[in-house]
């Protein structure tokens, strides 16, 4: 947040591109979006009204894969940019890019956003996948609707190249797509949220999302929701290691074979929600070492979390695994699998093997574990992590005015809490009693995009039971994010510091909303 007194100093933001207009009539730059993108610079933005715009993006004068290539840093506008189509597949007024041919859009240059499109038409075979080069790092495409892919190579949604790096695909709805939805190889740091994706991969058994190719890393799969799927697995990842697939909700229907399907190190699986898969809800694969399986919730699986033979280092901790055939599965005679700390349905634990008998023992109601898995002790109840913070009393180093602490803890996303000045400063949430808290969401009210660090401090009654420090480049509007492997016990206040608030422009702190996950 820029102090008041400052807003109007030399130097103050101003922005250099240029915005061009593409519709029907003469009150527009361009009647085609490719004649906008011949006029354009890098930086340039493309304001594209409502319409239906056919084999647009499109330079006839070109050979083979040229025609069809994105070669600017351009920023590309549809009539619904910002609009989260939420599942929808038609918002009304929307800006429709139709093939006639099944070729894809390929963007070939770097820091390219395509926000606030339709892709492909209500008609089959009128889209096309939108591909993102070894070139096009940064790429961002969000708020659009991608449907109807064609029945041919072109038939993803959106195919991620290998070397691309830190790509963005949110807030887009993916329907009856003939390949994967989102599929990439040999990616790093992409991050794939806040997507909805329904009956995609009609082809025939293919997954709604599949990273491949045992290469690149820091891969993240989150906010999605998937469905629709048959003979086929909602995300299906291979690709490098340090992935982090969280906070999804897949529900099989019976159809789809595995949730999700793990092959690759050192990665987490947590506070997912999958039901009513035929085989395994998370499945980890042979050859995987240290896979993090926690704060999930399976139902109605065949199996509701398996290993494979030759997974290491697996742990499932604080699990919710309920209402499925089978609980938990270790195919491996090899390996003990620390599966302790889970909810099986019962106070009583699960069913588990009754030594060397054959026979089965524990509650009937529960799950049912295999050998060679360490259940023991397990959770007395079903886990109900939610943001403990809401409406709970907060306090702060300092306030500006009337923008006081509390609210950061009201629920509404556009109200903030304003620090009466710069770094070091701190806002503390009262959680009302201890608690186990697993996670944080904070959403930074700044000027602009700059390096922080924030000090996290949970405390009983006592003192200080741990701390979490956050680094990283912050800006306004964009959650910053940390789970936890195991909970932060006890905790009645959360304590949040903003050390260094490195910024061009000088900025006090301010959080709009801060949200504790656990429970009580």
């Amino acid at each position: 947040m820029v102090p008041p007194a400052e807003q109007n100093e030399p130097g103050y933001h101003t922005s250099r591109s240029t915005s061009r207009t593409v519709g029907p009539g003469v009150t527009y730059d361009f009647t085609t979006i490719q004649e906008a993108i011949d006029a354009a610079v890098d930086g340039d933005t493309i304001i594209v009204a409502a319409g239906t715009y056919t084999d647009d993006i499109w330079d006839s004068s070109l050979i083979g894969p040229e025609r069809y290539r994105i070669k600017k840093s351009v920023t590309l506008l549809g009539a619904q940019a910002g609009n989260d189509p939420a599942g929808s597949k038609n918002r009304g007024g929307e800006t429709i890019l139709v093939r006639t041919n099944g070729l894809p859009y390929s963007l070939y240059a770097s820091d390219i956003t395509i926000d606030g499109f339709m892709f492909g038409s209500s008609d089959p075979n009128t889209g096309g996948r939108l591909i993102i080069s070894d070139e096009a790092d940064n790429a961002i495409i969000r708020n659009c609707i991608i449907q109807n892919a064609p029945d041919s190579w072109a038939g993803h949604g959106v195919y991620i190249y290998p070397g691309a790096e830190n790509a963005l695909i949110e807030y887009n709805t993916f329907y009856k797509t003939a390949w994967e939805a989102i599929a990439s190889l040999q990616v790093s740091g992409a991050v794939i949220s806040h997507n909805h994706i329904d009956t995609c991969g009609i082809k025939g058994d293919i997954h709604a999302i599949q990273m491949m190719g045992h290469a690149g890393s820091n891969n993240v799969i989150a906010y999605n929701h998937i469905s629709g799927m048959t003979n086929s697995n909602a995300i299906q990842y291979w690709g490098g290691p340090g992935a982090t697939i969280s906070h999804n909700v897949i529900d099989g229907g019976n159809t789809m074979f595995d949730g999700i399907w793990l092959d690759t190190d050192d990665s987490t699986v947590s506070h997912n929600q999958i039901s009513d898969t035929i085989y395994a809800g998370i499945s980890v694969r042979g050859g995987c070492t240290g896979a993090t399986v926690t704060y999930n919730e399976l139902s109605g699986c065949g199996t509701g979390i398996e290993t494979q033979v030759g997974a290491t280092g697996a742990s499932v901790n604080y699990n919710n695994i309920e209402g499925n055939s089978f609980g938990v599965r270790n195919n491996d005679p090899d390996i003990l699998l620390d599966a302790t700390h889970n909810w099986w349905g019962h106070p009583g634990g699960p069913r588990r093997p009754a030594g060397n008998s054959g026979q089965i023992s524990g509650p009937k109601a529960a799950d049912q574990v295999s050998e060679n898995v360490l259940y023991h002790p397990w959770l007395n109840g079903a886990n109900s992590v939610s943001n403990i913070a809401l409406d709970q009393a907060a306090t702060a180093s300092a306030t500006y005015l009337s923008y006081l602490a509390t609210r950061a803890v009201d629920g509404d996303y556009n109200t903030s809490w304003i620090a009466d000045g710069y770094p070091p400063q701190w806002i503390e949430i009262d959680l009302g009693k201890g608690s186990s808290v697993v996670g944080l969401r904070l959403l930074p009210d700044q000027t602009r995009a700059g390096l922080t660090t924030h000090v996290v401090m949970f405390s009983d009654d006592g003192g200080v039971v741990g701390d979490y420090t956050l680094t990283g480049v912050t800006e306004a509007k964009q959650w910053v994010e940390a789970w936890f492997d195991a909970p932060f016990r006890g905790v009645r206040t959360v304590r949040v510091t903003t050390e260094v608030l490195t910024l061009p422009h000088l900025s006090w702190v301010a959080w709009y909303e801060i949200e504790v996950y656990g429970w009580q």
